[in-house]
């Protein structure tokens, strides 16, 4: 299970049937997540997932650094902002 980054997942072990949680991942390629996959392994056609969710609120977060460099007669001033939202 890949749950979208602005979603908290947990599972409900007790309404689960026919899944297996696997502790280590099995080797396959997912998109980058801010959060761990769930891996499971179903035994027959007749698994079923459960689990709560929750809906993140989004977040934006941002740093700034400024640099002065003074001269005789000259100021020079740059800033860096950097900017980071998650859904």
């Amino acid at each position: 299970m890949v749950a979208a980054d602005n979603v908290e997942l947990a599972p409900n072990t007790q309404a689960m049937t026919g899944l297996v949680r696997q502790r280590i991942a099995p080797p396959m390629n997912l998109p980058p997540r801010q959060q761990e996959p769930l891996y499971y392994r179903g035994g027959d056609g007749n698994a079923v997932f459960a689990a709560s969710f929750r809906l993140l609120p989004q977040r934006i977060t941002v740093e700034a650094a400024g640099e002065v460099t003074l001269g005789e007669r000259t100021a020079t001033v740059e800033q860096r902002f950097s900017y980071s939202i998650a859904p």
